[in-house]
């Protein structure tokens, strides 16, 4: 009887008890705004900051929360409107990083720019595999200036659900039709991002190869080694014959 109450009990407690969640991943570079709430970087997070990885909600949503029932404060722009990154002049495309503590099997990677029309920079199909972790995409910023938030959007291959990341970015340039403001950053983004670039080489020239001339003979008693009157002879009596 002992035994079966507290087995009893033990079901009770398991269903009553706060598991906390088992995170999936987030975008870690740039920092997006979950990563930034982790490192103190922006305050009044809320608890974000003790699980950026678990912004978990169902798919096809352009909130930076996911539209779901936590961690309102991401999609909060009073509270990100000060903390945009600055991307210096001439990077085209940046790499994108996520960090998965879970890597679920995937459908697809897709990034928008958050605009009226949410433009998407990049859609990556996974046709259901398993992604490497950590996972990166050269995502490319199609000539974007100004100030922009990026969605990063993961969605899952098995499940109804994607996971969300916002990253907000301040293209250094003159702002393009699709930029929200043009006031300046206070943060300064300085992590490895790459540009896209390409070598040109110089096409051949059509130089006609050189034609080796015939070998020039010269005498070995004209080298510093050989200084004597009779081999100086016997070279001048083999130039003549040469002659």
């Amino acid at each position: 009887m002992f035994k079966v109450i507290s087995v009893a009990f033990l079901v009770v407690a398991a269903m009553n008890a706060v598991v906390p969640a088992m995170g999936h991943g987030h975008v870690t570079i740039p920092p997006s705004r979950q990563e930034r709430c982790q490192k103190r970087e922006v305050p009044g997070c809320g608890n974000i900051q003790w699980e950026p990885q678990s912004v978990e909600a169902k798919k096809g949503s352009f909130r930076c929360d996911g539209g779901g029932d936590r961690f309102h404060e991401l999609a909060d722009e009073a509270l990100w409107a000060d903390h945009f990154l600055v991307v210096p002049p001439g990077v085209d495309s940046l790499n994108m990083t996520w960090v998965l503590t879970t890597a679920h099997r995937t459908q697809s990677w897709e990034y928008f720019v958050l605009t009226q029309n949410n433009t998407l920079l990049l859609s990556v199909q996974a046709f259901n595999t398993i992604p490497a972790n950590p996972t990166t995409q050269l995502v490319p910023l199609k000539g974007i200036k100004g100030k922009h938030t990026i969605l990063a959007r993961w969605s899952i291959g098995d499940t109804e659900n994607a996971f969300y990341a916002c990253i907000d970015l301040f293209v250094e340039g003159k702002p393009t039709s699709i930029s929200t403001s043009t006031s300046t950053s206070t943060s300064t983004f300085t992590s490895t991002s790459t540009s896209t670039s390409t070598s040109t080489l110089d096409p051949p020239r059509n130089t006609p190869p050189s034609i080796p001339g015939p070998p020039r003979f010269t005498p070995p008693c004209l080298s510093p080694k050989f200084r004597c009157m009779s081999c100086k002879l016997k070279d001048a009596m083999i130039l003549l014959e040469a002659a």
